[in-house]
């Protein structure tokens, strides 16, 4: 018996779009080049949904509390629901994987390796460690698109074994998609890369998880919907959910919260 893919794919291809930072990239028609400012308002709202767990997974807002998304059954079954067998020096180390797929011409493949682990001073919290790496292979409905993701992130308490309020989170975040879908009988191209390296940022818990100080660098690539771009180049976290992105020679303050414009 055959399956209808369509609206998983769809639904899927539409999931990747946006969280790879492709969703705006055809707004601008006068030039093949993708405009720097839109290309910045998506990273923004990348690196939100990365930190802030939109995506499921790991959250800032948690600060060294116990996850309360995401907790992996046996038998490649995900469950989301709160995490609560966290102690010191606990580590969860899990793979979860799904298959869905008539064909080669027909198929999800989804594969996810995560990574969470407990730290302790004076027997409370002072740290944790988060790896999670995906995986993930759509074929069907004119598509054919392979994504790839990946988190590393070291969480600190600034008062450890005393308080979890104020927070210093470092780390890596990369992103690839590659592939190409149709738009009635034309196969288009797809193809992006981001890449993104996190130095101090300072976390304040009693303030809704803002980010009030901080750096990052970032490199990004792609092809979509006939644009290209390949930029690089820094963010600087203000505090009131706001930062100042430096691309292509220009700065722009953006609300990282929604991604938009200040």
């Amino acid at each position: 018996m055959k399956h209808n893919y369509k609206l998983t794919l769809i639904a899927a291809a539409g999931i990747i779009l946006t969280y790879f930072g492709c969703s705006k990239l055809k707004e601008d028609t006068t030039t093949n080049t993708a405009d720097p400012t839109v290309v910045s308002t998506e990273i923004a709202s990348n690196l939100s949904e990365a930190l802030y767990g939109e995506q499921a997974g790991f959250s800032i807002s948690d600060g060294l509390d116990n996850p309360t998304n995401v907790v992996f059954k046996s038998k490649g079954k995900l469950n989301v629901e709160s995490v609560s067998h966290f102690a010191c020096g606990s580590k969860m180390d899990t793979t979860f994987s799904f298959k869905l797929g008539d064909s080669d011409t027909s198929k999800i493949d989804i594969w996810e390796k995560f990574k969470y682990q407990v730290a302790c001073t004076n027997n409370k919290r002072s740290s944790i460690t988060v790896n999670d790496s995906l995986n993930m292979v759509l074929v069907g409905g004119g598509a054919s698109i392979t994504a790839k993701y990946g988190k590393n992130f070291v969480l600190r308490s600034l008062n450890p074994g005393v308080s979890n309020l104020k927070l210093q989170l470092d780390g890596t975040l990369n992103a690839y998609v590659n592939g190409t879908y149709k738009v009635g009988t034309v196969t288009k191209p797809i193809s992006a890369s981001f890449n993104f390296k996190l130095v101090g940022l300072l976390i304040d818990r009693t303030a809704d998880a803002d980010i009030t100080g901080g750096t990052a660098t970032f490199a990004t690539k792609g092809t979509y919907e006939g644009k290209t771009w390949n930029y690089s180049g820094t963010i600087t976290f203000l505090g009131n959910h706001k930062a100042t992105f430096t691309i292509n020679g220009k700065v722009y303050t953006i609300n990282i919260k929604t991604g938009k414009l200040v």
